[in-house]
């Protein structure tokens, strides 16, 4: 006896994937796609992001986030994110 039932999103997203060559970032996002994740939502995510950051353009987002953006980092800021104060 053979059943027949149609493929679900993760399989086809794997057979997809390797017919055209998708890498596992590709793969990633367009399985968040596939979950409803819209460019419009990830956009009012980065603007929250920005917001909370105080920078206004990517690249001083970036810079924040990165070794050379260490300088930005306030010790009253870095306590209100979370870091931990570490007595030597």
């Amino acid at each position: 006896m053979l059943t027949v039932q149609p493929a679900s999103g993760a399989v086809l997203l794997r057979a997809v994937a390797c017919w055209y060559g998708l890498t596992r970032r590709e793969q990633a996002v367009s399985r968040l796609a596939m979950e409803g994740l819209s460019s419009h939502t990830v956009n009012d995510h980065f603007k929250a992001v920005h917001r909370k950051a105080g920078v206004s353009e990517r690249d001083e987002l970036l810079a924040r986030l990165s070794l050379r953006g260490a300088a930005f980092v306030t010790p009253s800021s870095a306590l209100m994110a979370g870091a931990r104060v570490v007595r030597r």
